[in-house]
């Protein structure tokens, strides 16, 4: 049976607040639990075969939430976003959006964000119920693609039970994903995927420096058959000191992703995901080395619809999409913490096809982020994709994309 849980979205804010009257009705301060952030981005994109693009955008996400009564809070959040010229980018895939234009995925925004009802008791046991924002550990397979301005939202159920310390258990019902694109797409699936998916993650902690973890996401996307799969994986997370100081994590990851009854007619597939990362830091320096290798059969790739996409592969985001033939991520970073409130990084990418051969190209990224108070905080961004002669349809085309953003929060 189907659950549709976008018709209980407003039920939930209206009944989630009735339900918690009682409790701020007592005297609290409701302004103490007003939620507001707002960000101010400029982004320029160099691409060949597209006009060039820039954008101004305006983003402010504001709401509030209720303090716990008898275990149960409440929490509403509306998002805003407002570009400057929306005439100078194209906001979505496809021709809805500036013709000639690069894409920059952040277009006019104005929705309901989260309304979610949340219970957490001295059991182990805590649970959320509404639009709610999911990440699922590092984000790879469930995040909430937190750098573009509207963010991914999810209509869901989660459940989260941790009977002891060193265990943790979630279970989630996905029934809808609020895109990124926002309320202002035509094509449906930009705005919204009307989903019947289960998510499972299980993590085990070892002793203080492992973690083993095992998951499942079960995808049934009705308004994307395409993005419809199983995805079964574990990994091991460890972390310890070198004898010379040096503090090593490291992160083993292995993943098999088949077709499902969901997927589109005639899918058969059945691909592999593998990461080797090794991170080290002394003092004020950090590096890392990664090997990330995503299966392509030569009629799809190993996808992941639902992760924060741009935190992977590249910050040009020439590959928010697997290619057919698979994705090889070989890849080096080296970074300086100049003091509480200023770091940066640099990072380098090497990509080629999982099979046939196929050199993509490279890319070069850098990023600077600067905390000037305790509110605010200013970062600048930069990516360059240098793609391959030999590489297959716009995955040969250079691009190059730079940002200038000011976060704040209240």
């Amino acid at each position: 049976m189907k659950i549709r849980l976008d018709k209980t979205i407003v039920a939930t804010a209206v009944f989630g607040g009735l339900f918690l009257g009682d409790a701020w009705s007592q005297g609290d301060d409701v302004w103490e639990n007003v939620i507001l952030d707002t960000r101010i981005r400029y982004e320029a994109v160099d691409q060949e075969s597209t006009g060039d693009a820039d954008a101004l955008t305006l983003r402010a996400r504001v709401g509030w939430e209720s303090d716990s009564y008898e275990g149960f809070s409440f929490l509403v959040e509306g998002d805003f976003s407002e570009p400057v010229d929306d005439d100078s980018y194209d906001a979505y895939p496809g021709a809805q959006g500036a013709v000639g234009k690069a894409l920059i995925a952040d277009g006019p925004t104005r929705e309901l964000n989260r309304a979610q009802v949340a219970y957490s008791g001295d059991n182990g046991f805590s649970s959320v119920v509404g639009r709610q924002r999911i990440i699922l550990g590092n984000a790879r397979f469930v995040g909430n693609v937190g750098w573009r301005q509207n963010e991914q939202t999810f209509d869901a159920a989660t459940f989260v039970y941790q009977p002891r310390e060193e265990y943790e258990f979630t279970y989630g019902y996905v029934d809808g994903v609020n895109r990124i694109f926002g309320s202002e797409a035509v094509v449906a699936a930009q705005e919204t995927l009307q989903t019947e998916a289960h998510v499972f993650n299980a993590i085990f902690d070892i002793d203080e420096q492992t973690e083993l973890g095992v998951y499942a996401y079960l995808l049934g996307v009705d308004t994307l058959p395409s993005a419809s799969s199983d995805t079964f994986g574990a990994y091991y997370l460890g972390s310890g000191e070198l004898d010379n100081g040096v503090q090593l994590t490291t992160r083993l990851e292995l993943a098999q992703q088949l077709d499902n009854s969901h997927s589109s007619a005639g899918s058969d597939f059945e691909l592999s995901y593998c990461l080797a990362e090794f991170i080290a830091k002394k003092n004020a320096m950090s590096g890392s080395i990664g090997y990330e290798c995503l299966e392509g059969n030569g009629f799809r790739g190993f996808s992941t619809p639902l992760a924060t996409l741009h935190a992977f592969n590249g910050w040009a985001d020439v590959f928010l999409a697997t290619p057919v033939n698979g994705l090889v991520d070989v890849y080096a970073s080296l970074g300086y913490t100049f003091s509480k409130e200023a770091s940066g990084k640099l990072v380098y990418h090497n990509f080629e096809s999982e099979s046939g051969s196929i050199r993509y190209g490279d890319e070069y990224d850098a990023v600077f982020s600067w905390k000037l108070n305790d509110r605010n905080k200013l970062t600048a961004k930069y990516a360059f994709y240098n793609g391959a002669g030999g590489a297959p349809g716009a995955l040969k085309l250079d691009r190059t994309k730079f940002w200038l953003q000011l976060d704040s929060s209240y």
